[in-house]
């Protein structure tokens, strides 16, 4: 009854949140520095996007690139990523990844008062990953972006395959 959590390393899925990013760039808003968290919203409380909570992710204001090495040993990365609850369906922004220096996804306008976005995008043989949060028209405030429950899977080989190459 007091498990709350079991986390595996090495299996087929792993966290964005339990990988530390090879590279950080923010943007200081108004003065104040808002620096990327894992698994809490910027101010410390609960991850929670369209009224429900995740307790895993990774939260970012606007201005912001994190880069992840990869070094090839994922296929797919999935998120769902939108906007923090306490945005209070404000806040505009640009949102792009990348896999190495290819754009595998554009939302030129992703809007605090509007649906999170699920992403399942293709990342097989990159090299690093890269997520992008500009700021978007008229520079709302409220960009607080949630990339809820990210995380990559590696790609495993069918059975035949596999015992071919024994």
């Amino acid at each position: 009854a007091s498990i709350q959590e079991v986390r595996f390393q090495g299996g087929k899925m792993t966290y964005l949140s339990d990988l530390e990013p090879s590279k950080v760039e923010e943007a200081s808003y108004f003065g104040h520095q808002f620096p990327w968290r894992r698994d809490v919203g910027l101010t410390g409380g609960p991850l929670k996007m369209n009224g429900q909570t995740y307790n895993r992710g990774i939260v970012v204001h606007s201005r912001s690139s994190l880069t992840y090495d990869l070094d090839g040993r994922f296929a797919m990365f999935e998120a769902l990523v939108g906007f923090d609850d306490a945005a209070r369906g404000k806040g505009r922004v640009a949102c792009r990844v990348f896999a190495d220096d290819q754009e595998i996804y554009n939302a030129p306008d992703l809007r605090g008062d509007a649906p999170a976005a699920p992403l399942k995008l293709p990342v097989a043989s990159a090299r690093q990953l890269r997520l992008e949060i500009d700021y978007g028209r008229g520079q709302d405030t409220g960009d607080r972006v949630i990339w809820a429950d990210a995380r990559l899977y590696r790609a495993t080989a069918p059975k035949a395959e596999a015992a071919a190459s024994r």
